[in-house]
């Protein structure tokens, strides 16, 4: 009996031994944006299980890059003055705000920059787990842009810039300029900054109209009255300048506008066609009628009034 008790006590301790959950062990996580395209700044978040502000550990990033090797982007560790971190590549540390979360940024994105990243803790061997994330950076495409059809002069039309990325979420900056046809300096129409916060800043032309609330991969400018002076050609270029991709430029032309006859103008011009219509109709009418009473003979001398009287043939 003895023996059963403590078989099945044994037993209901397997179970309960078994049943209870195993906690996780804490994982450094990083996080990097969706898309980024060369040149742009972008950043890396790294999260880590503690407070590095009040542990005060040291930490380092390495990147794998395609052949699988492993390269530290950043090292940082602390002294009595405060965080000194060593980074290359382009790569920046925020050691203002290091706690759980630790940013390293980067200002202008290369290809190079491609690849995944850990965040880890030192001494390494006792550092948590890490998950990698992975940047890809992108290579801009060519910029275009499109004018659409010549347009009359008075009229509204509309020039389309396509940049080939998303503007807003590269936080780019960008402008539009135009070489009018006998200028020789091109004229910048258009200028667009990043506000730092969610949005673009626009200085744009008085006779031109840009919504930055539409700005993504396209851009629309937008002219409410074609003008002589709109015409030329146009581009679009992001900034800084000489880190821009190609651009491929489109013309812009303005045309005088054709004027329509009024209707009173219309209205004679229509009465001097049915007035030679009518002439046409009575003049066919007597040949007829002459051709009818076999008066061949004497179409002519009628019509020159030479003969009073015509006999048939």
């Amino acid at each position: 009996m003895m023996h059963k008790l403590f078989r099945d006590a044994i037993f209901v301790l397997i179970l309960l031994i078994a049943g209870r959950p195993t906690l996780a062990e804490p994982t450094i996580t990083c996080g990097t944006e969706e898309i980024v395209y060369e040149e742009s700044s972008t950043r890396l978040t790294c999260n880590f299980t503690e407070d590095l502000g009040k542990t005060k550990h040291d930490f380092y990033v390495y990147r794998f890059e395609n052949n699988s090797k492993s390269v530290i982007v950043t090292l940082c560790d602390y002294h009595d003055d405060g965080w000194r971190c060593d980074t290359t590549d382009g790569y920046s540390v925020a050691t203002e705000s290091i706690n759980t979360e630790v940013t390293i940024n980067i200002k202008s994105a290369k290809v190079m920059h491609s690849g995944q990243y850990v965040c880890k803790t030192m001494p390494a061997r006792t550092s948590p787990s890490a998950s990698p994330c992975s940047l890809n950076v992108k290579v801009k495409p060519m910029i275009t842009c499109d004018a659409g059809e010549p347009v009359a002069m008075g009229d509204s039309t509309s020039l389309t810039c396509d940049f080939g990325f998303d503007l807003r979420k590269a936080k780019q900056d960008f402008y539009i300029y135009r070489f009018h046809y006998d200028g020789p300096e091109p004229v910048i129409i258009a200028l667009c900054s990043w506000n730092g916060i969610d949005a673009h800043s626009c200085d744009v032309d008085h006779a031109y109209n840009l919504s930055t609330a539409s700005i993504s991969r396209n851009v629309i400018l937008k002219i409410p009255s074609a003008t002589r002076t709109h015409a030329g050609k146009y581009m679009c270029k992001t900034l800084p300048a000489p880190q821009s991709p190609a651009s491929r430029e489109c013309s812009l032309n303005a045309t005088e506008k054709l004027t329509r006859p009024d209707s009173k103008h219309q209205y004679f011009q229509a009465l001097l066609v049915c007035a030679g219509c009518l002439t046409s109709v009575v003049s066919m009418a007597l040949v007829l009628l002459v051709l009818r009473n076999g008066k061949f003979h004497c179409v002519k001398h009628l019509l020159q009034k030479k003969n009073a009287e015509c006999e048939p043939v």
